[in-house]
């Protein structure tokens, strides 16, 4: 048995199979659990019809006196967990209580107590397969075929008798697959990604789809049957994962394969439809739940080029691996057969869970932003709100939303965010960088989680929120979603600054993001230090490497490095000494460092003819960039040594944070009736895309509420806790209805001073 390829690494840190949480470290290993209790008591309820079940195996001798000994020994063991939950080797879970069930069943010699059951449903469910295929294909419109479907996968997962309450259920009066189609809770549902789906499903084809399988008879004849066929027609690969040995109802690996062979019409297809990219595979599990760390060398093989898991029914997909994080995309789809599990997700009996996750690299160098802008263009829909993808620069999209206002006539909101984040080490992360993984303590570890995909999100959950209150905007309400933010903005919000479609928005005020903060207030940024970002370049005569002479080019280049380095030393001293905040100090980092000889570069016993170093320089707007000049010209790379220079520098527009900007008493006082409290307003220590608005004249503040946290942006392990995400969402609900209710129409001076290229 080997874990399954395509689930997150490594396992051991990110990876917990039971969904709901039993116990924590700090629980008393001596004493069971509210929650152990809770599913120990569930598990003792479904005894009576498990042992009515092995009473009629007449392939048992002795089966009703079998039976009584299995209800009173798996009963018994239940009572000994509440005693002990680390006796028979638990502590409890799902996994080890369906585990030791089954245990006991097989040593009383009872292998597949169902089998009769599942041989019944199964012929009936065949029956029905091809009048269930026959009005799936009906359907013209393919998203109400998909969404016919998924009823299907639904209505035949209700067919669970590992259920107490559904096993009476079927004792009484059976169930009608059709009818249950029909009658599934309303959406949305407990967890209802559909329609995210749906937009996917359209636009997105994928290669491999693996699909762990649950149920016998309607649950995978006529719900997942239909839809892998519905993808084998899409020219997708299909793996159907079943188990290896019986376990309640669940169909195994030896029983899906004789389905198949009866559902082949006379040429060999599945319903007119193509079986060569259909396999079946053995799971090598023997239970209604998994733990994906152990599956079977040849799914595992079958898996490993899969970008798409599907896990049906409520063991698999549900009690198991709900939270799963994948490196492909994954499908968690069943409904909710237990008050427990109904409880714990905050839903309804026989309620849906349809989860839906996409994996979505937008690191540099290489974003995924295709994918990006097609994810917050179904948000959009779901919402509401008008959208349109601009491209300034071939495939660099930019998404921009609108929600429009009564007004059009106002000035209106931006709250600007960037889709692309810096690269990770992965190797440096305990989870995932692009899981989103939740762990025990509230924190969601994810590239993005602070830099700034979490602001992007708070923007639209409170937008949801406000249009579901009633709240209709008075102001027009743009979002806007840049790329490349992480490499200088040129291609994003440069270019969207510059444009008639900005131009034609009337924008009054911008928000844009802001940092961490380890305290309870808020930071805020009204500027911004402007990068320089300069490089140095030293020449000379080339030489020996053992002849020692003035003015080589390394020798004038490491002066110059030595003289940058006691004035970043100057500064620093005096954040340290607390006189200055870290934006208010020009700081300077070497970023590279290089020499050699062209067009060789390096050579060993050669002194290079050139070098040169780079520095990231970023400026505050308090600063005198004319004297930094000359420290430039004068110390820094002075021609009398054979240097020259360039950099790329701005200026710094700033925000006013006092009465005569009626923006900032908006922000102040929206914050506040939040229950939040802001900091004193700062000077940004990097570069945002702010700095183009600002440029344009436009008053522009940074801003992510995200206090209590430790600064993380571009760190390895960036997390935000829970907590502080769902306060920033009504604080920006608060901020998003104080500035789309403000009824002046007051103008703002445009000047500034534009990014030039210099060169000496």
């Amino acid at each position: 048995m080997v874990a399954f390829p395509p689930l997150l690494t490594p396992i051991e840190s990110n990876y917990r199979a039971c969904t709901i949480p039993y116990r924590f470290p700090s629980d008393n290993p001596k004493k069971p659990t509210p929650t152990e209790l809770q599913w120990i008591d569930l598990f003792l309820n479904s005894i009576p019809s498990f042992k009515k079940r092995a009473e009629s195996d007449t392939t048992v001798p002795d089966a009703p006196v079998r039976a009584e000994k299995f209800a009173q020994r798996y009963g018994d063991v239940l009572e000994d967990f509440k005693k002990d939950p680390e006796s028979h080797g638990g502590p409890p879970d799902c996994i080890l209580l369906c585990r030791l069930r089954e245990i006991i069943l097989r040593e009383l010699g009872f292998i597949d107590i169902f089998k009769r059951f599942k041989d019944e449903e199964n012929a009936k469910a065949i029956s029905l397969f091809k009048d269930v295929v026959q009005l799936n294909d009906a359907i013209e419109d393919d998203s109400k075929r998909l969404e016919n479907l998924v009823r299907g996968i639904f209505a035949g997962n209700i067919f669970n008798l590992g259920s107490a309450e559904l096993a009476e259920v079927f004792s009484k009066d059976g169930m009608s697959f059709l009818a249950s189609c029909q009658n599934l809770v309303p959406r949305p549902w407990v967890i209802d990604d559909l329609d995210a789906f749906k937009v996917k499903w359209s636009k997105k084809s994928w290669k491999k789809v693996v699909i762990f399988v649950d149920n016998s008879g309607a649950d995978i004849i006529l719900g997942i049957l239909p839809f892998a066929r519905e993808l084998l027609r899409h020219g997708t690969q299909v793996v159907l994962a079943a188990n290896d040995m019986p376990s309640i109802n669940d169909v195994t690996y030896t029983e899906l394969i004789e389905i198949i062979a009866k559902l082949k019409d006379e040429n060999r297809q599945l319903m007119g439809v193509d079986m060569s990219n259909l396999s079946i595979a053995n799971s090598g599990n023997d239970l209604p739940v998994i733990d994906l760390t152990r599956v079977s060398q040849l799914l595992a093989y079958l898996a490993s080029d899969a970008d798409l898991v599907v896990l049906e029914g409520m063991g698999r997909g549900i009690e198991t691996n709900l939270y799963a994080q994948f490196k492909c995309d994954s499908l968690k789809i069943g409904m909710v057969k237990h008050p427990e599990v109904a409880q714990f997700l905050g839903g309804r009996l026989y309620d849906c869970v349809f989860k839906y996750n996409e994996v979505i690299n937008t690191a540099q160098p290489t974003p995924q932003y295709q994918q990006s802008a097609e994810f917050l263009i179904s948000q959009a829909k779901l919402i509401g709100l008008e959208f349109q993808s601009i491209e300034f620069v071939p495939n660099k999209p930019l998404i921009l939303l609108k929600w429009p206002g009564s007004d059009p006539t106002l000035p209106s909101i931006l709250l600007n965010s960037h889709t692309d984040v810096v690269t990770v080490e992965q190797d440096k992360w305990v989870h995932h960088p692009f899981g989103a993984r939740l762990d025990s303590h509230g924190n969601i570890f994810a590239r993005g989680s602070q830099d700034m995909k979490c602001v992007g999100m708070q923007y639209l959950e409170a937008i949801r929120r406000l249009k579901s209150s009633g709240f209709v905007p008075l102001r027009s309400v743009y979002l806007s979603f840049v790329p490349d933010e992480e490499i200088g903005g040129h291609d994003g919000a440069e270019k969207f600054a510059d444009s008639d479609i900005f131009n034609s928005m009337n924008v009054g005020i911008v928000l844009d993001e802001g940092l961490a903060s380890p305290g309870e207030n808020y930071r805020i940024f009204y500027a911004e230090r402007c990068p320089w970002w300069l490089v140095i370049k030293a020449t000379g005569a080339p030489g020996h490497g053992a002849k020692l002479y003035d003015n080589s080019a390394m020798e004038n280049l490491l002066k110059s490095i030595e003289s940058v380095r006691r004035f970043r030393a100057s500064q620093f001293d005096m954040v340290k000494a607390g006189l200055k905040a870290e934006g208010e100090v020009i700081s300077v980092n070497m970023v590279f460092l290089k020499a050699g000889t062209p067009p060789t570069g390096l050579v060993m016993n050669l002194q290079p003819s050139e070098a040169e170093a780079g520095f990231d320089i970023r400026v505050p707007p308090t600063a005198d960039p004319e004297s930094l000049e000359r420290r430039i010209v004068e110390e820094w790379a002075p021609a009398s040594r054979y240097m020259t220079f360039q950099f790329m520098s701005g200026r710094s527009v700033l925000t006013k944070t006092d009465s005569s900007n009626p923006w900032w008493n908006l922000l102040e006082e929206a914050v506040r009736k939040a229950n939040g409290k802001l900091g004193k307003p700062e000077i940004f220590p990097a570069s945002t895309d702010a700095r183009y608005f600002r440029q344009l004249g436009l008053p522009a503040f940074g801003f992510s509420p995200m206090a209590n946290t430790p600064k993380l942006l571009h760190d390895h392990n960036e997390f935000l806790n829970q907590d502080e995400y769902l306060k920033g969402i009504r604080i920006y609900e608060s901020i998003i209805k104080a500035y789309a209710s403000y009824t002046s129409n007051g103008g703002f001076m445009r000047s500034c001073e534009g990014a030039e290229q210099r060169h000496s």
